[in-house]
């Protein structure tokens, strides 16, 4: 296991911990499982009772209670309690997942708020967009607003 911090080793429910790597500026909550060939780095903060499911990658975010990452990548940005993010999900640059969402599979957010029990389900690019509550957004929807100079915000 490539973990130098004792305390998130105390933390740690770990199937298979020689295959996983967790920076030493890295904080996690008790109960939390971390499944093999996640990387976790860059004083990333995981909450309690969160499963991290193989392959997953966070960097540089938060990430709240009782969320499931399965095998999702997530760099810079927020995910609140209670979200769910599938596998090959890539959320970035100053995201934030609002508490009950769910981010599905082949799932990109960028630059996004998505808001309260919000849905994404799968295939789909929400870039630069503030997602609503109670929102389900189907397969293969993208937002992106550029007029060929400046980018513009999506709401829905």
């Amino acid at each position: 296991m490539k973990i130098r911090n004792k305390k998130v080793m105390a933390a740690l429910s770990y199937p298979d911990a020689i295959n996983v790597y967790v920076d030493d500026d890295v904080k996690i909550g008790k109960g939390t499982t971390v499944e093999p060939g996640v990387h976790i780095k860059n004083g990333a903060q995981i909450g309690k009772n969160v499963i991290i499911r193989p392959n997953s990658q966070i960097s540089n975010s938060i990430i709240g209670d009782n969320c499931e990452i399965d095998g999702a990548i997530i760099r810079d940005s927020e995910i609140l309690n209670n979200v769910f993010a599938g596998t090959n999900s890539l959320i970035r640059d100053g995201s934030c997942i609002k508490k009950y969402s769910r981010i599905g599979n082949l799932v990109e957010v960028k630059n996004s708020i998505i808001g309260e029990k919000s849905k994404i389900s799968h295939f789909s690019y929400i870039g630069d967009s503030t997602i609503g509550e109670n929102v389900n957004i189907g397969a293969s929807t993208v937002t992106c607003n550029y007029d060929g100079q400046k980018k513009h915000r999506t709401v829905i």
